[in-house]
């Protein structure tokens, strides 16, 4: 599923988040910094990287609809801080109280929706039924 240097950033990326983690925890508490840490890479990377997945899969037949990963990552953190604020303000709409776990469990569930969408763009051979001729 990812190719070796894949697999090499991802895992350079975690163990870099996880020293930042540490160097942190000299002036918070342990579990806070893991959370400043891995909650500021969830709300203003996560969402964004699954809205570039879906839109521009990296596994397209199209040349054209490809991206590098400087392009994804910036695009990534751009549609994160849009989109994110976006589903605050829907669910401040819907009557439900803004709180922290609130904005987790509708950023998670966007993050789930998106999952599946990318799922089936991959079981549908790298793209939807709709665009095979």
């Amino acid at each position: 599923m990812f190719h070796k240097t894949e697999k090499i950033v991802f895992i350079s990326v975690f163990v870099i988040l996880l020293l930042l983690s540490v160097v942190l925890t000299f002036w918070l508490p342990l579990l806070q910094a893991f959370r400043l840490v891995f909650g500021i890479v969830f709300l203003l990377f996560v969402p964004g990287f699954f809205v570039i997945e879906v839109a521009f899969p990296r596994s397209s037949y199209d040349e054209q609809r490809q991206l590098d990963w400087i392009e994804r990552i910036t695009l990534s953190f751009a549609l994160s801080i849009s989109v994110v604020p976006l589903i605050v303000f829907f669910l401040n709409k819907a009557g439900i109280a803004i709180t922290a776990l609130n904005i987790f469990l509708e950023v998670t569930g966007f993050i789930f929706v998106l999952g599946i969408i990318i799922a089936l763009q991959h079981l549908w051979g790298k793209r939807p039924p709709s665009a095979v001729k």
